[in-house]
């Protein structure tokens, strides 16, 4: 084999070998995304296809616990908003992952048992709780889908 066609082959692979380390989601950024809104869009379904159902097991105080729980999920968009605006990212995602993760882990059980079809939701609490996550992930999704659209549209006009 010449020697010009030796470094071809191996400028080649070791473009392979740095291409194969890269992080997940480097290489192809729009499967991670697309999986990230996949898996928001079915927590959002369920949260609220929960606070549906639950409207008639929770009683006359539905509403009100729903509400509740709506406004404040509006109120931590509003500060997340305030931080971004304010340049301070670093401390922009602390407050919305650790709602996130104490609603999940505070409403697993009923979350999952509602894939399994047993599991009321009868506390005015719980209610207030699926309402927030409900408006949380409705926001990170719908923010999601915006990043996404941007980035389609900036590749677009690179090409």
């Amino acid at each position: 084999m010449p020697r010009s066609e030796r470094r071809v082959v191996s400028a080649d692979s070791n473009r392979r070998t740095r291409a194969s380390n890269a992080p997940l989601g480097s290489r192809h950024p729009s499967v991670v995304i697309t999986g990230c809104i996949v898996l928001l869009g079915f927590l959002t379904y369920t949260y609220v296809a929960r606070l549906i159902e639950a409207r008639s097991s929770a009683g006359g105080s539905w509403s009100v616990a729903a509400l509740a729980g709506a406004l404040c999920g509006l109120a931590l968009i509003a500060i997340i908003v305030q931080r971004w605006r304010a340049k301070k990212v670093g401390a922009l995602l602390v407050s919305p992952l650790v709602v996130v993760a104490a609603c999940l882990l505070v409403t697993r059980g009923q979350l999952w048992s509602f894939l399994d079809g047993g599991g009321l939701i009868t506390s005015p609490v719980e209610v207030a709780i699926f309402a927030l996550c409900a408006v949380l992930y409705c926001a990170i999704l719908g923010a999601c889908l915006m990043l996404t659209a941007k980035s389609f549209a900036q590749k677009r006009r690179q090409q």
